[in-house]
């Protein structure tokens, strides 16, 4: 009879505590369903870092490579995160800010180890005129007192990124102006991105085709053709 009760309390005990064991078990499973990628970024296709946790708007993990030239010298950039499944395969993001820079992202998506051995290849531009001009600005902030710039390609939009670049614990106000191509438009996003000691925040991005209509930000990863530009000097 005392073993019967001993059970039964057992029993009951291990009920009480079913409710609380099975909405642990649900955070957990939430907890470990959400998506992990490596995050990296270098001048050669071998860069590893370590695992992040991306958010729910990131739905897959994403290989990129990036092809930035700036000041007549070209430079390739491989990087690695969590991104948007809407931006891959679908052709090159285009960023052109005349005498700043240009700045083009090839992006593939991946899942675990295919992760580390699969990149898309170094993408290229198309560099004949398409009459389309927009203004530009440098990307260190300073006044933008400069002509417009003409545009090729596929590179029918004009977009506005204003934000902050912290480097090794200095920041600087960030206004980039230039050319851009309708999927570099849809990764346009705000808000704060960080590789290493640099701290990208955009807190407003915009791009328009010269009317009056604009296209807001939506999800993706602008930060690599808005950070390309600046870290192209620390890369090579």
């Amino acid at each position: 009879m005392c073993s019967r009760l001993v059970n039964n309390s057992q029993l009951k005990s291990r009920m009480m505590q079913t409710p609380l064991f099975i909405s642990l078990l649900a955070a957990f499973i939430a907890l470990g369903m959400a998506l992990e990628c490596e995050q990296c970024i270098g001048p050669t296709s071998r860069c590893s870092g370590p695992m992040m946790q991306c958010t729910q708007e990131q739905d897959t993990c994403v290989s990129q490579a990036l092809s930035v030239s700036l000041s007549g010298l070209e430079q390739n950039v491989f990087e690695k995160g969590c991104g948007s499944s809407k931006l891959c395969g679908k052709g090159p993001q285009i960023i052109n800010t005349g005498p700043f820079g240009t700045t083009v992202i090839e992006t593939h998506c991946c899942v675990g180890a295919a992760c580390k051995t699969t990149w898309p290849p170094t993408p290229r531009r198309n560099t004949t005129l398409n009459g389309r001009q927009c203004s530009a600005c440098p990307p260190d902030g300073a006044e933008c007192k400069f002509p417009p710039i003409k545009c090729a390609g596929e590179e029918t939009k004009c977009f506005e990124i204003s934000g902050t670049t912290t480097i090794a614990g200095q920041t600087a106000n960030t206004v980039l102006k230039g050319c851009a191509n309708e999927l570099a438009c849809q990764a346009i996003e705000t808000g704060t991105k960080t590789f290493g000691n640099v701290i990208q925040e955009v807190k407003s991005a915009k791009c328009t085709d010269g009317a009056a209509s604009t296209i807001p930000g939506s999800l993706g990863l602008l930060f690599p053709a808005l950070s390309g530009l600046l870290l192209v000097k620390f890369l090579a």
